[in-house]
């Protein structure tokens, strides 16, 4: 029963995501600490973790805690060092209860088909399942392309074996697992389930077999083509050539020599997304290259351990089972160019695969160093599964004090209190420092605080997202208007025209509203720099009329009729203002400027 729950458990572990949300953690870390319980409430002989393997688990935690602890956004990194440990916490469960098993196919291929067969039902709208904020819920997540197609390069071989080993009922479930490949659209996935079973034909000794299987190939060279040829039309929806993968790449790699050895704190590599991108379609929290991932987020050292515990146990699987040494070769080589490594689930089925298969496992440690290394986990886990859990029912209840002090690293106590008690210094700084490197936590918090005291946070904002976060930019604007710091003023406009400009065109009005009140208020006293802010204005949010006829009214105050003209001729030429633009000439003439202040300061462009 507790090896059938268990295998269960790590089947159907890809619904995790690669995110948990607050039931998705009771689960992920609930159910592994309740089947160790169960193990101590029923003993039975278990069997010891290699000597070999606990080392190389502490050296892999003990890196992953120094990545954590000297995280750019520790608030985030203390998360993952605990799912981390739990994945490792899991594996050594399956190690002690079974040391190989063939049963784990079986109910592997099983879940799978009935994740098919919702996204089926889904993909063709007999059932719809919805949505929650971030698209990412308990059920939902496995339908998009990545989550179903990543557990797919690993199902369709083993599948594939269930079949030729031990039935041919389970050809259908083989076909239904390939034809639902081919649905996902996933490209990575279609090529590295080619790569899988090449290696499979490879192993194989049949030659009818050999034949049939190789038929398959020329199906997904034509299913991979016809993928290609539909994104290159836009026929399939947010989908493009190459993803913006180079760009996550170049920026792993440039967040990577921040810090090399050590990494910049495991879940931080949205911080070098927001630091460096440049289009505004290559914003993501994940850098999509499990390399890139271990290099970036954790160092040199954790990348070079972790990769060579991998690829050795690979290598052993591959003397022992061609079918799963396929399967994870294809899984090791997607988690090269796509996120599936960071989904909980695959990690944790990669890394089960990889140590149940080991081929005559090296002798097992003593008993009492193996129970003990896992009774060490076990309470690890299980302070954190209580700290936090507790923290956050606390918080739901609305004691945010005794939330925040069981829990720390939870944001949304700390947040509720300084909302309470904006003087609270002390974790207002405490807060800023754990998630220093959070944009969404510190523009909550600077929210909350009032606008002199938020003037750090505004600037640390704009230093987290140069190019494309406006809001911090306007505030300061704002701020130094009120306090007519013209300096600073004139300072945060020259950083928001190198870094954003006129990029964002009509989404950046509200700095045109500024810029124009700025305007009103040093007219007629510096109409020069008046005239500067107003034309800046004009040119952030072109197609505003009301800012070009104030921009021709204030010229033609300052006695420059022709460029007056000229603004009106420009607003005549766009096709979205001209018409206001000649409604105006007809009916008023042009009148004086600040004539359009209050339809400019409460109307929308």
């Amino acid at each position: 029963m507790i090896e059938t729950l268990l295998l269960i458990f790590i089947s159907l572990s890809p619904l995790f995501g690669k995110n948990l949300d607050y039931l998705e953690s009771l689960v992920f870390y609930g159910v592994p600490i309740f089947i160790y319980l169960l193990l101590l409430s029923f003993p039975k002989k278990l069997h010891r973790l290699p000597l070999s393997l606990i080392v190389t688990q502490a050296i892999l935690i003990i890196l992953y805690a120094f990545s954590t602890f000297l995280s750019v956004d520790i608030g985030i990194s203390y998360y993952h060092l605990f799912q981390f440990l739990n994945l490792f916490f899991i594996l050594d469960l399956c190690l002690v209860i079974f040391p190989n098993t063939t049963q784990f196919e079986k109910i592997l291929t099983f879940s799978t088909l009935s994740l098919v067969i919702i996204f089926f039902l889904n993909y063709f709208h007999f059932i719809t399942l919805p949505d929650k904020p971030l698209g990412d819920n308990f059920l939902k997540q496995v339908w998009g392309h990545s989550y179903l197609s990543e557990l797919l390069i690993i199902t369709i071989p083993i599948s594939l074996k269930c079949t030729l080993q031990y039935s041919r009922r389970y050809l259908p479930i083989f076909l239904s697992l390939l034809l639902a490949l081919f649905f996902t659209h996933s490209r990575i996935a279609i090529l590295a389930t080619s790569i899988s079973l090449t290696i499979v034909i490879l192993a194989l000794k049949n030659t009818l077999v050999k034949f049939r299987l190789f038929l398959l190939l020329p199906l997904l060279f034509v299913a991979l083509l016809g993928t290609v040829y539909l994104v290159s039309r836009g026929a399939l929806v947010n989908k493009t050539l190459d993803g913006t993968r180079p760009e996550y790449w170049s920026q792993a790699w440039r967040y990577f020599l921040e810090s090399p050895i050590i990494g910049n704190g495991p879940g931080t590599f949205e911080t070098a997304n927001n630091k460096f991108h440049q289009s505004a379609t290559a914003k993501s929290s994940l850098a999509h290259s499990s390399l890139l991932t271990f290099l970036s987020e954790n160092g040199l050292l954790f990348t070079l351990v972790i990769s060579l515990f991998i690829l050795s146990s690979l290598l052993k699987v591959s003397r022992t089972d061609p079918f799963i040494f396929s399967a994870l070769a294809a899984s090791a080589a997607a988690s090269l160019l796509d996120p599936s490594w960071n989904t909980l689930g695959i990690f944790l089925i990669v890394l089960t695969l990889v140590m149940l298969y080991q081929p005559n496992p090296p002798p097992g440690s003593s008993n009492r160093l193996s129970a003990g290394f896992i009774l060490l986990e076990a309470i690890c886990l299980s302070l954190f599964f209580l700290s936090k859990t507790a923290s956050d029912l606390l918080f739901l209840s609305h004691h945010y004090a005794l939330s925040q002090s069981l829990d720390p690293f939870n944001p949304n106590p700390r947040l509720a209190l300084i909302k309470s008690n904006p003087q609270n210094n002390q974790l207002i700084n405490s807060t800023i420092y754990l998630f220093k490197g959070d944009e969404a936590i510190l523009g909550q918090l600077a929210d909350i605080l009032p606008p002199t005291q938020s003037e750090s946070l505004q600037t640390r904002l704009i230093a987290l997202d140069p190019v494309d976060s406006i809001k911090p930019y306007l505030s300061l604007l704002r701020l130094y208007q009120e306090t007519h710091n013209l300096a600073q003023f004139q300072a945060t406009l020259d950083l928001f025209n190198r870094n954003i400009g006129t990029k964002t065109d009509m989404l950046i009005s509200p700095i045109s509203i500024v810029l124009y009140q700025e305007a009103l208020s040093l007219w007629p006293q510096d109409k020069p720099q008046a005239l500067h802010y107003l034309q800046t204005a004009v040119n952030y949010t072109p197609d505003w009329s009301h800012l070009r006829i104030e921009l021709a009214n204030a010229y033609t105050d300052n006695h420059q009729t022709d460029l007056a003209n000229q603004e009106i001729t420009a607003c005549l030429a766009r096709s979205v203002p001209s018409f206001h633009c000649q409604q105006y000439i007809t009916s008023t003439a042009l009148g004086h400027f600040g004539t359009l202040n209050r339809q400019i300061i409460s109307a929308s462009p």
